[in-house]
């Protein structure tokens, strides 16, 4: 047996849970056993959500609710768990990152061993993030770093852009002023005489040409 309320000195939600302990652990005798005592347990919800979380974890919804249509909603940060209130306190825009499981003492994962319980009061724990959990871990970094990276290799491309047009410039004055002094020496002298030249040059080289062409 199964129920909860809300303290009346705390203001926090309770559980109380009733398990008979009989008198005669026979059940084929066909005589109705007798309840020899009650064991009675308080569960105190709130230190079941704390110390559960590091410190730098924040703002997290724990809501818990039963068949018998009671809600509770806890406020985790951390080690820290904050009780909202008596109701649904979670953000619906998060429902999509629910989290839940069922605490009851039977069924196909329980590792309770002892006479049967009434199971009609089942409890479910959701779990939600809230806006500044999202906050926390939302961040603009990847965006400042892909802009960052753009804009290098738009300014690497710009000066290499600039560097190609300054070498294509020089080496067109080069050519120019290459092609003007080649004008102004087959200008000054003739073809016989650069090849009189030419041949003196040789013989004072001792036989070495200085033609290109005749290598």
């Amino acid at each position: 047996m199964h129920s909860t309320f809300f303290s009346i000195h705390t203001k926090q939600p309770i559980s109380y849970i009733y398990v008979p302990i009989y008198k005669n652990h026979e059940t084929n005798t066909g005589i109705e056993r007798e309840v020899g005592a009650i064991l009675s347990g308080t569960v105190y919800w709130k230190t079941y959500f704390e110390n559960l979380l590091p410190e730098n974890v924040k703002s997290i919804h724990a809501l818990v609710e039963n068949t018998n249509g009671q809600v509770f909603t806890f406020l985790i940060k951390g080690e820290d768990a904050t009780f909202l209130g008596e109701g649904d306190y979670h953000d619906s825009a998060f429902n999509k990152y629910e989290l839940s499981t069922q605490y009851k003492m039977q069924g196909e994962d329980s590792k309770y061993t002892g006479v049967p319980v009434d199971e009609t009061l089942v409890y479910t724990i959701r779990i939600y993030p809230t806006q500044e959990f999202k906050d926390e871990y939302t961040t603009s970094r990847p965006l400042l770093y892909s802009s960052l990276l753009i804009v290098a290799f738009v300014a690497m491309g710009c000066l290499f852009i600039v560097y190609d047009r300054i070498v294509e410039r020089r080496q067109k004055i080069v050519l120019q002023t290459a092609m003007k002094s080649n004008a102004v020496i087959s200008s000054l002298f003739p073809d016989n005489v650069r090849d009189r030249l030419m041949d003196e040059a040789q013989k004072q080289q001792g036989g070495m040409s200085l033609d290109p062409s005749s290598s």
